[in-house]
């Protein structure tokens, strides 16, 4: 988490939630992908007006459940 919070800074207004391009690069996805993440239920979102975002603690759970796969 410590790594994360550093490579990844907290937009100021809404600390917590991170916007597509920030969870496709911290997941290391493309934005297709993303949208196949929100449809299938994958990854929880929030939708402001007609922007998705996502809370950081969402997305360090998928991080964490697909690095566990992984090893």
């Amino acid at each position: 988490t410590k790594s994360f919070n550093e490579h990844f800074a907290p937009p100021a207004q809404f600390p917590d939630l991170l916007h597509n391009g920030d969870v496709c690069r911290i997941l290391n996805i493309s934005k297709r992908t993303l949208q196949h993440y929100r449809d299938s239920s994958v990854q929880p979102f929030i939708q402001i007006g007609h922007k998705c975002y996502y809370k950081r603690e969402d997305v360090e759970a998928l991080l964490a459940k697909s690095n566990t796969r992984k090893g």
